[in-house]
């Protein structure tokens, strides 16, 4: 069966988070918990398989027949072996009463079942409705086992993990069950691994119907220090409830980051809070077109890096629901919605609750509400379209769509990097920075809030200069459309650009030097020219840096950044820095 193909833009995203995978950026985040893991995969990721085993599809046999051959063979797993299913539809309805992997590896010598080939992946499947297509632990404990590269559908729920602890679900095609994708409310479960899967379809009506079901309610059981990272999880609105990504209460110490999710009946992602057992981590996923509110989070938790846009109820929620809203970090997230933007309800009085450098616009209702008041709470460096309520401060407010290279509030454009010289631009607040954004770039100064750092206002061409050769760096000003005809002004430093200098509520990405009291003294001289004046009717100008040859030796290693403003009289716009390396 053919996987669902994905928008060029959803596939480029899926594409950049696996490069942020691949060298860990997600947890190399400054203010990361020390918990975080600093890779999605599991340590054993990289062991080589101790035997291979062939299993090939026997066209000579049904696929109830082939399906039988197939479980017994998982079955007699050992550890280090890796099982290669060749292509074919396996079904495993005559398995004995239901299919139940038990096997165990180590860490030493996981056991793989996989795919033999991705691009033609195993079918196994179970025509009726009676039993769940695959239980993994139930009757015995699972332990180092990696699910890859095969498709899953039919039975009650698709795949349903009891007693399994270091448990790999990858690169899998999950849909078209009768209950849940994926499900852990059953036993405690620990170190699981949910990645690159897609998984679509997972109930009708008269199940719930969720993508991923990870948890009990009320901490009956729970899930613990695992990662549901890079999935595309889609079209869940089927069931009765159909979240997304739903972790239920008491789960702890999970990251949940790089998603994708959209068209789900109740939240894109669901997270209720740990009980007071640590805390879980919500980034860098794009949820959309929820027919509930796009992203809900109860406490106890650090939610960043997200971009939620059009959810028929709010595009942000967080309540008390199990337990109490408590614990809360949300920062740089961007939120876009018709309906309410971010609905922050029991956040009075509640400790540790903080909402700071987001992006909230809402078209028709309010950007955000603090339902009961925001007391104690850190409100800060927010950027918001429509009314904020219960909190007297803690924003600047935005214009529009056109503030974003291409949203939509139908979410038929997801671009949401802010504009060149927009008002999203450098009006976060550095306390509570984050280092990358939701695609892994790096955040400079000044820091602008939401999800993503803004499209480059300065940019300076080539990066280096010889000191023995000379040259020129062109330094390209565009501040947008919004500063068309403003008076510039381009100063330069030597001592790096952070901290930086505060203006206001922007932050210049230069440090104070000798340098930068002479560029700002002595406009359009050397080094300098263009250095000050007005911009043209596009917002745009030229700069030039200019390094004559036959420079001393000793300036070689040298490193000048320079950055502009725009002052109309006070300075309401400063850009990103350029930086020039100087070379022998």
């Amino acid at each position: 069966m053919k996987t669902c193909s994905l928008h060029p833009l959803r596939r480029a995203l899926l594409t950049v988070f696996a490069v942020g995978a691949a060298v860990g950026m997600g947890g190399a985040q400054s203010q990361s918990p020390a918990w975080l893991p600093t890779s999605f995969f599991p340590a054993w990721q990289t062991v080589v398989p101790l035997r291979v085993i062939p299993f090939t599809y026997d066209g000579n046999l049904t696929s109830t027949q082939n399906g039988l051959n197939l479980a017994a063979a998982v079955q007699g797993l050992q550890p280090g072996d890796a099982l290669l299913i060749g292509p074919g539809t396996y079904s495993v309805v005559s398995v004995p009463v239901k299919w139940d992997v038990t096997v165990q590896g180590t860490a030493s010598a996981p056991i793989w079942i996989m795919g033999a080939d991705p691009n033609r992946k195993p079918v196994l499947t179970r025509s009726d409705t009676r039993q769940n297509l695959m239980n993994v632990g139930e009757s015995a404990p699972t332990r180092f086992v990696c699910f890859r590269h095969l498709e899953f559908t039919g039975g009650d729920d698709l795949i349903k993990l009891y007693d399994c602890r270091d448990v790999w679900i990858d690169q899998c095609h999950i849909h078209h069950g009768d209950g849940v994708g994926i499900a852990t409310n059953s036993r405690d479960t620990e170190r699981i691994y949910i990645t690159r899967n897609e998984i679509h379809h997972p109930g009708n009506a008269g199940d719930t119907g969720e993508g991923m079901y990870l948890g009990a309610n009320n901490g009956a059981k729970i899930m613990r220090d695992s990662v549901i990272a890079l999935n595309y999880v889609h079209h869940t609105a089927g069931g009765t409830q159909g979240d997304g990504i739903e972790l239920k209460q008491g789960s702890h110490h999970n990251w949940i980051v790089g998603n994708i999710v959209h068209d789900t009946r109740y939240p894109g992602i669901l997270v209720y809070g740990t009980g007071g057992v640590g805390e879980n981590v919500v980034e860098r996923n794009v949820v959309y077109n929820s027919l509930d509110n796009g992203m809900q989070v109860q406490g106890e938790a650090l939610v960043r890096n997200n971009l939620v846009v059009n959810a028929a109820f709010d595009a942000f929620h967080s309540r008390d629901h199990q337990g109490q809203s408590t614990n809360l970090t949300v920062v740089h997230n961007t939120f876009v919605n018709r309906g309410r933007g971010a609905n922050l309800s029991n956040w009075n009085n509640r400790a540790a609750m903080t909402f700071a450098n987001n992006v909230v616009y809402s078209r028709d209702q309010e950007a955000i509400r603090f339902r009961g008041g925001s007391s104690g709470n850190v409100v800060a460096g927010n950027v918001v379209l429509g009314a904020v309520t219960g909190s007297a401060g803690g924003y600047t407010t935005g214009t529009g769509l056109g503030d974003f290279v291409g949203v939509a509030w139908d979410a038929a454009g997801l671009d949401a990097r802010p504009i060149a010289g927009g008002p999203i631009n450098g009006r976060a607040d550095v306390a509570h920075r984050v280092s990358f954004d939701l695609i892994g770039a790096a955040r400079s100064l000044p820091l602008d809030a939401g999800a993503f750092d803004a499209v480059p206002s300065l940019r300076g061409v080539p990066a280096t200069l010889s000191r023995s050769a000379g040259g020129v760096q062109t330094l390209a000003i565009d501040a947008g459309l919004r500063h068309s005809g403003a008076s510039y002004v381009l100063l330069g430093s030597l001592a790096g650009t952070w901290p930086g200098i505060a203006l206001g509520p922007l932050t210049a990405p230069l440090n104070l030097d000798p340098y930068l009291v002479y560029t700002l003294q002595n406009p359009n001289a050397a080094p300098l020219s263009g250095s000050r004046g007005m911009l043209d009717t596009s917002g745009r100008a030229v700069a030039r840096f200019t390094l004559p040859p036959g420079l001393p030796g000793s300036l070689a290693g040298l490193r000048f950044a320079h950055a502009f403003g725009i002052v109309s009289p006070t300075v309401d716009y400063v850009s990103n820095p350029v930086e020039l390396a100087i070379i022998p």
